[in-house]
C-alpha cells in the first residue's frame, strides 16, 4: 500500500476515534444520558478502527500481490508435496 495512502487513513481513523472522545467529554460535561454509551461506543472504536483498517490494508495488499503475480503469469497455485520415500521402501527395491 502506498506511504502516502497509509498516512491518510491513519489520520482518518485517528480524526474519528478524537472525535468519539471528544463528544463524550463535551456530553459528561453537560450531563446528557447518552454519555456512557457514547464512552462505550469510544472504547469499542479505539480497538475496532485500527483493526479494520489493518485488515483492509492487509486485504489490499493480499489482492494486489495476487494481481501482480497474474499478470507476469507467475500464478502460484498449490499442489500437494511428493510423499518422501521411506528409507525402508527404498531397500526392499
Amino acid at each position: 500500500m502506498n506511504k502516502k495512502l497509509k498516512q491518510v487513513l491513519a489520520i482518518i481513523g485517528l480524526v474519528i476515534i478524537a472525535g468519539l472522545y471528544l463528544t463524550t467529554l463535551i456530553l459528561a460535561l453537560t450531563g446528557n444520558e447518552n454519555t456512557h454509551g457514547l464512552f462505550l461506543a469510544s472504547i469499542f472504536a479505539t480497538i475496532m478502527v485500527p483493526l479494520i483498517m489493518y485488515i483492509l490494508s492487509w486485504i489490499f495488499n493480499l489482492v494486489k500481490k495476487q494481481a501482480a503475480e497474474t499478470r507476469t503469469g507467475n500464478l502460484v497455485v498449490n499442489q500437494p508435496e511428493p510423499e518422501e520415500k521411506n528409507s525402508e521402501e527404498e531397500g526392499q527395491k
